[in-house]
């Protein structure tokens, strides 16, 4: 697998889990965070939700959603790109 997107995608679900962290302590802040989610084409949100909400892995959402492993990780990560975007995160 490409290290580079592997490290990119550990980075930015670092960065999400921190805001969703961050989040159980300001409630405006969560509902950023759900309105930045519910706004995700459903292919790339209904990912996100069973990784990050639900804990699967992403051989597990794989498996659950009848799609390739790679279509998977590239929802994820284009889902997560997105959400960075919309709460405003970094670009480093």
């Amino acid at each position: 697998s490409d290290v580079c997107s592997s490290d990119l995608e550990q980075a930015i679900a670092a960065e999400v889990s921190d805001t969703v962290n961050e989040s159980l302590h300001g409630h405006e802040q969560a509902k950023r965070i759900h309105s930045a989610i519910i706004e995700l084409p459903e292919e790339q949100r209904q990912a996100i939700e069973l990784a990050y909400f639900s804990g699967l892995t992403q051989d597990e959402i794989s498996r659950k959603l009848n799609a390739p492993l790679g279509t998977i990780k590239a929802r994820i990560r284009r889902g997560l790109l997105k959400l960075r975007d919309q709460l405003g995160g970094r670009h480093d």
